[in-house]
């Protein structure tokens, strides 16, 4: 198996993406680690041990609007081959633009699935999407002669075996999903603003606290053990960082001397 990635000449990842270490953080990408995982500084050498062969170059990129562009081109050991552009949009947040020969606007932060077939599929592969009812909103359509390219977000996953039946439809060519990175948004927002937050915890006899659970709760459709569980696991991150930084021994930095313990 094969990747390259390529970075345009104008953008920011051209000189940067060695001393950041952002070829590290595609190869952890790559190999679908977690971002807190310990074995971040060796991916690229844990990545060559799998049989994947991690390439990166410099060179231009056509229609490349944002410095923080990327085409990778991959290959698989089945010599299967695919074509991605996307964006790195801050925050963690991405947006991926082409997949092969098709413009897309994938931003993950949905169940995303993007189904290529023939027109007259399209029906049927629409009903079986929405058999549930969690799409949000109507499908993006894309055509190229006789191909057709539906683009669903969703709020869940779809059932497995939907999956199997849409795949096994006559016509469908390619079936793509794309998980989200962030919590999907499943409900509405208990207040937009500071004065309506005070009015909801006074009306729940709350404290502040309390009601940014709550929020969180009904925005993201969870309960709130497991926005409590979320919250602690990332303090938990927090937590151990902030002990690998004190021990300067630990921290590896390009561009500063370690300074944490000062």
């Amino acid at each position: 198996a094969s990747v390259t990635c390529t970075f345009d000449p104008r953008g920011s990842y051209a000189p940067t993406y060695l001393i950041t270490g952002a070829d590290l953080a595609f190869a952890a990408g790559i190999m679908e680690w977690a971002i807190t995982d310990a074995r971040y500084f060796e991916a690229l050498e844990l990545a060559k041990k799998q049989g994947i062969k991690i390439n990166f170059c410099v060179s231009e990129i056509e229609n490349a609007d944002h410095p923080n562009t990327v085409r990778i081109q991959m290959r698989s050991r089945s010599k299967k081959k695919l074509l991605l552009l996307a964006k790195s949009t801050g925050g963690g947040g991405v947006v991926f633009t082409r997949i092969d020969k098709w413009p897309v606007e994938i931003m993950a932060k949905s169940y995303e699935f993007l189904i290529q077939t023939g027109a007259d599929t399209e029906s049927r592969i629409c009903e079986l999407l929405n058999s549930d009812g969690y799409v949000i909103d109507q499908p993006v359509r894309r055509k190229r002669g006789d191909e057709v390219l539906l683009h669903f977000k969703r709020t869940f996953p779809l059932a497995s075996e939907v999956q199997v039946r849409i795949d096994r439809l006559p016509g469908v060519r390619e079936f793509r999903m794309v998980s989200p990175l962030f919590y999907v948004k499943r409900g509405e927002e208990l207040f937009s603003n500071t004065e309506e937050m005070n009015a909801a915890a006074e009306n729940r006899n709350c404290s502040l606290g309390k009601i940014a659970m709550a929020y969180e709760a009904e925005l993201l459709g969870l309960s709130e053990k497991e926005i409590l569980d979320e919250m602690l696991r990332r303090f938990e991150v927090m937590r151990i960082s902030v002990n690998e930084g004190l021990h300067d021994r630990n921290v590896k930095m390009h561009l500063l001397k370690p300074s944490a313990r000062r």
